[in-house]
């Protein structure tokens, strides 16, 4: 009679079955069999892994953690396991548990790129890029120029707006990672796209579409970038193709094929198309890709005046964003900005010798009615318009360099500057103006926040000019709410912080009419859609401008807007966007509260 193996030979044997049961894809045997062996030996590390390889091609992920878990107690110095399991937290909505494993790993491995890697890609898709940004540049100080990291920080920097050090990222990558060429160019095109390089995205996306894959992120993109261009007609025609029959559903398809419905009144078969991407089991769609699905079916139930599912959609939209301003940290940092920036200190501090009437800024709120000042501004031929410019930003960061400490930050360390340095910054400042528009008599500066730093433009620039432009609080804050401004305006996602931050906007700005020298026009919106041209001729007379008639029909200039409001200022001034917020008032009663005294 034939002798039964013996125990471990049975596991071996057993083992040995599942390997190969694995390899051949038979993966129920395998499972079966690996199980059968842990019996033997539970502190196997390899099997452990193995069995939740299986587990997760079974598409039973999180069955796979206990085994990870137990595989990682054995072997804490292998990188996979905890790349693996930071991978199945994710995959099964745990991104905390997640965030500890890649943490981790970084304790554990800290000249490893993979617990920066995750703990970087984790923080971009939980909305918080700034976390991103510093763990990747650890991560990149420790363990080295890992692709991987630098792709990560490059989508941080796009997801907070510094579009030019993704771009400069990107191309770092198309050297180097040929192999995923069709996704980077989507990514540097959607960069190049935001920083209104049109054409060179259109080229962007249009690479990617060769590279060979399906690619419906670059295929949105140039939907997207036609539109911009006004080739209408091609864009409508590649969006009917890509949501046609049989086309995989993609978040970024919807945004684009909404965008157009919106223009040719076929709102419903964008809802349709976006209501199938979102009920889908079989796709997977990032919460910030969510969020913004979802603020687009907003728009279009609110084209349709279908309001209450509109403020539905908006709201669910925000909600996923999520965040709050609190009310005793925004006045303190108003009271401290006011304080800095006094009539006495601004007096006592260092002004440069700048006589220069170039720079114009127009400042605000977001969706106040800014692009629209800068458009029209723009149809003159002595006025370049520069769009949402980073230099005062930069200035502002610069001198924090130089001048500020741990005890004196910036803005209080502008009591350390000196005339030689300002002088140097308002030069540097010029110099890019003019490298960009050489022969423009004013040359306009969009950028909303701006107005923060109108003390510091007083010192850069005495003979700057300000335009201020103000819409009513209820619709300044509505279309706020109702477009996604970005991670730098996240006070917006939620209606008593958007009152919040509106008011310390106002106090802001009433502050500066009485500190600083520096001339500042004050021009509704509602004045210039409603009666255009003596509004257009007290904005050409401030910027020492003569009349020109182009400014009256500034939507049929070919500059092109690179900002949320592109598909407003390409069309006739309108008034619909007048109290809009009248539809959702019913939901308004806590910003109504917060705002009452600017009503």
């Amino acid at each position: 009679m034939a002798r039964r193996p013996a125990p471990n030979q049975q596991a071996q044997q057993a083992l040995a079955s599942a390997q190969q049961m694995h390899r051949m894809g038979r993966l129920p045997e395998a499972e079966r069999l690996y199980r059968q062996f842990l019996q033997a030996q539970p502190k196997h590390a390899s099997t452990l892994y193995n069995l939740s390889m299986v587990l997760r091609a079974l598409d039973r992920p999180a069955e796979a953690v206990p085994f990870l878990q137990r595989a990682l107690a054995i072997r804490p110095q292998q990188p996979e396991i905890y790349n693996d399991l930071c991978y199945v937290h994710q995959t099964i909505g745990q991104p905390e548990k997640a965030i500890k494993v890649a943490q981790q790993a970084i304790a554990k491995l800290p000249a490893i790129p993979i617990g920066y890697f995750h703990l970087g890609q984790i923080y971009v898709s939980l909305l918080k890029p700034t976390e991103a940004i510093q763990t990747i540049l650890t991560g990149i100080e420790k363990a080295g120029q890992d692709p991987d990291l630098v792709k990560v920080l490059a989508d941080a920097y796009s997801n907070i707006g510094r579009f030019s050090e993704a771009a400069r990222h990107y191309r770092q990558l198309l050297e180097i990672r040929p192999e995923i060429a069709g996704e980077l160019e989507s990514d540097l095109g959607n960069c190049l796209r935001s920083m209104g390089e049109l054409e060179e995205a259109l080229a962007g996306y249009d690479r990617a579409l060769r590279a060979g894959m399906p690619n419906p992120r670059a295929l949105a993109g140039k939907i997207e970038t036609l539109e911009s261009l006004r080739r209408r007609d091609e864009a409508q025609q590649l969006a009917e193709q890509a949501t046609g029959p049989g086309q995989p559903l993609h978040p970024d398809l919807a945004l684009a094929v909404g965008r157009i419905s919106r223009r040719t009144k076929q709102q419903q078969n964008a809802i349709d198309y976006a209501n199938r991407l979102l009920a889908d089991p079989g796709i997977s769609v990032l919460q910030q890709h969510r969020s913004q699905v979802m603020m687009m079916l907003g728009a279009l139930y609110e084209d349709l005046q279908q309001y209450d599912q509109a403020f539905q959609a908006y709201k669910t939209g925000n909600d996923l964003y999520g965040n709050k301003v609190e009310d005793k940290q925004l006045n303190d940092q108003v009271a401290s900005l006011l304080q800095v920036f006094s009539v006495d200190n601004l007096t006592g501090y260092a002004h440069s010798n700048s006589d220069s009437e170039l720079p114009v800024f127009i400042v605000g709120m977001p969706r106040s009615g800014t692009s629209l000042l800068e458009q029209i501004l723009a149809s003159h031929p002595d006025v370049y318009g520069g769009g949402e410019r980073r230099e005062i930003h930069d200035v502002s960061m610069a001198i924090a360099t130089e001048y500020g400490s741990e005890s004196l930050p910036y803005p209080a360390c502008l009591s350390m500057t000196t005339v030689d340095f300002m002088d140097r910054l308002a030069g540097t400042h010029l110099t890019k103006l003019h490298d960009v528009a050489p022969d423009a008599a004013r040359f306009t500066d969009k950028n909303p926040p701006n107005y923060f730093h109108v003390g510091l433009i007083s010192l850069l620039f005495p003979k700057a000019r300000i335009i201020h432009s103000l819409r009513n609080p209820l619709d300044t804050c509505w279309s706020c709410y109702a477009t996604r401004l970005g991670p730098g305006h996240l006070y917006a996602n939620e209606l008593r912080s958007l009152g919040l931050a509106y008011r310390a906007y106002r106090k802001i700005m009433e502050h500066w009419h009485e500190a600083v020298s520096i001339p500042i026009l004050d021009i509704e919106y509602e004045q210039v859609v409603t009666d255009p041209e003596p509004q257009v001729r007290r904005l050409l007379d401030f910027c020492g401008l003569e009349f020109h008639p182009d400014c009256l029909k500034f939507h049929e200039s070919k500059r092109l807007t690179k900002t949320a409001s592109i598909d407003q200022v390409t069309k006739p001034v309108y008034t619909t966007s007048v109290e809009r917020y009248r539809h959702f008032e019913k939901y308004l009663g806590e910003l109504k509260e917060v705002v009452a005294e600017y009503l």
